[in-house]
């Protein structure tokens, strides 16, 4: 159950912010983000992470803002600074995008 949860929210996460556009869909990534939350019972910092960068994909950012919230309320203090930039992201109106790393 959780390879396949992982399986659904990792790839809500690349549709949602990939930094090539190409790859991005943000209905797919909600709906993706929405079953992992009904596999995973939804609520943790993860799922309301990624709930919130599907919703800003489709420039849904009130929600965006709101699960972006609620994921830093219940971060861990190792994750809640990576959350609340997000949440600054959103409430200047604009998604987040993943950064490539490029292996050598």
């Amino acid at each position: 159950r959780d390879e396949v949860f992982f399986t659904y929210s990792n790839l809500a996460w690349l549709y949602a912010t990939c930094p090539d556009v190409k790859f991005r869909d943000g209905q797919k990534s909600l709906a993706l983000a929405k079953k992992a939350c009904s596999l995973n019972g939804g609520g943790t910092p993860y799922d309301l992470d990624t709930l919130a960068a599907a919703n800003a994909e489709l420039g849904a950012f009130d929600e965006a803002i709101r699960y972006q919230s609620q994921a830093v309320q219940a971060a861990s203090e190792s994750k809640k600074e990576a959350y609340k930039e997000r949440l600054k992201l959103y409430t200047n109106r604009k998604p987040f995008r993943d950064e490539v790393k490029k292996k050598l």
